[in-house]
């Protein structure tokens, strides 16, 4: 996940290459894709967890601003 949080933060691919010693950027990209891969994963996780813990009824605004139910 560091390349894709570099990216995030605007690096960019040569530079993440080069620090994370890659011959050239391609071999980068797919580290940057799995790591996405994996992000939306762990946010479908949350989001699964959230809706089995507070139902449909809640909406999300008031889950993130801490008033819940």
């Amino acid at each position: 996940m560091f390349a894709t949080w570099m990216k995030n933060n605007g690096e960019t691919l040569d530079t993440i290459s080069q620090i994370l010693g890659h011959s050239n950027t391609n071999i980068t990209k797919i580290y940057t894709i799995h790591s996405l891969d994996k992000a939306a994963i762990a946010t479908n996780k949350v989001v699964e967890n959230m809706l089995s813990i507070f139902g449909l009824n809640v909406c999300l605004n008031e889950i993130l601003s801490g008033i819940v139910p």
